[in-house]
């Protein structure tokens, strides 16, 4: 670790003579960086120097764990299209044909190097969290551009597949590891533009109300995150896939309570509403609605299930995703402001009980005769037997 913080040094003051700048006064503008603990503050940009460096995934020994510089992030590739399309470019001009036509080293230049295909997967990656996701739905110039450059690393990755399979046989050993190991990188970041960032843009709206455009951030925010949960329990339907069932809960303080009630009112909604907070049960479109006393705030839960002794992989979640879609209540609640939510979702094989749909998960701590009464909602997702549950729930409930 404290070669590789000499090695830093030395990089930077090489990189610094190399423009003309003598060793003294790269030294003297380290001794002007600014000093931090523990971390770069979140809205300084520069270079800077932090003592006693904190990472929740690096154990620091010696000198690395008492001093570290740490360099100005890189700007996010989706903030800044040129340097996408420059990497792009970088990427497309040195393909296998070119390289071995020019005669230029594989280990060097094939595909733009390791260091360009890595910050190409870095940047892509980047775009799946939540903080760059919110802002890149609401852009819709720039996912038609994260479109064509998509359709563009897939055409080139099918494109040095093939002229891989032609040529690994003239080809070194060195040069043929290094050539496999980036078709890889190559195919795993046009995979992952496709079909974790562009595709989830489109699945996220189709759960929102039709028609609308300009959603505000804290919207997308719950879809994105329904969203995300659907996908979950989609792949691990494998599994166990005879019943599915997922579960939102929103906290609103009193003022956005009266205005989603003026909304629902609005809307003709009120007997839909009073109809579905009635099931005895808790089943597929069932409405919660809990106020705490102490602090003023109320919970609403919105439950969606589907149980089928046969079916195909995929039906339940598609069934799920219809049954949110079509949800006026759901899409009046996610439009107000709310302190948190949580969103809860389940898929099993149905080892105990019978297929149904009150026998599908998430379950609740309702009673047929009281139901929730004044001990409020508990909603969970249970995997085997609980043998303590009237403990826990009890323990819950006060």
């Amino acid at each position: 670790m404290l070669t590789h913080r000499l090695r830093t040094v030395v990089r930077w003051l090489t990189a610094c003579c190399s423009i003309g700048r003598r060793p003294a006064a790269a030294l003297l503008s380290l001794a002007r960086l600014p000093v931090f603990w523990g971390r770069r503050p979140a809205g300084y940009q520069g270079d800077v120097w932090i003592l006693l460096p904190a990472s929740a995934t690096t154990l620091r020994c010696g000198l690395a764990g008492l001093i570290s510089i740490q360099r100005q992030p890189a700007a996010p590739l989706t903030d800044d299209p040129a340097t996408l399309q420059a990497l792009f470019e970088q990427i497309q001009t040195h393909a296998m044909g070119r390289c071995l036509q020019k005669q230029l080293p594989l280990t060097e230049h094939y595909l733009g190097g390791d260091q360009a295909l890595d910050r190409l997967y870095a940047g892509v990656c980047d775009a799946k969290q939540e903080y760059r996701f919110l802002p890149l739905f609401a852009d819709r110039p720039l996912q038609e551009r994260l479109t064509a450059w998509s359709d563009q690393l897939t055409a080139l990755a099918q494109q040095e597949s093939r002229a891989f399979e032609q040529q690994v046989g003239y080809l070194s050993t060195t040069d043929a590891e290094t050539a496999d190991r980036r078709i890889e990188k190559l195919k795993d970041a046009a995979w992952c533009l496709k079909a974790e960032v562009l595709e989830n843009i489109t699945t996220t709206r189709a759960l929102m109300p039709e028609g609308e455009r300009n959603p505000p951030a804290h919207v997308v925010k719950v879809y994105y995150n329904l969203n995300t949960v659907l996908n979950s329990i989609d792949h691990l339907e494998v599994r166990g896939r005879d019943s599915a069932g997922v579960s939102l809960l929103f906290l609103l303080t009193p003022a956005a309570l009266a205005a989603l009630q003026a909304a629902w009112a609005a809307d003709g909604l009120d007997d839909e509403v009073r109809q579905r907070t009635s099931q005895p049960l808790l089943g597929n479109r069932a409405i919660a609605i809990h106020a705490h006393e102490t602090s003023g705030l109320t919970g609403i839960t919105l439950t969606y299930k589907v149980a089928a002794e046969i079916g195909s992989l995929g039906d339940n979640v598609r069934q799920l995703r219809r049954e949110i879609a079509r949800d006026p209540v759901l899409h009046r609640v996610t439009h107000q402001p709310h302190d948190f939510h949580t969103v809860s979702a389940h898929t099993r094989w149905a080892s105990v009980g019978a297929i149904t749909i009150a026998n599908c998960h998430p379950l609740d701590n309702a009673t047929t005769r009281q139901g929730c009464g004044e001990k409020g909602m508990i909603h969970a997702c249970l995997n085997g037997d609980i043998d303590n549950h009237l403990a826990l729930k009890q323990q819950w409930e006060q």
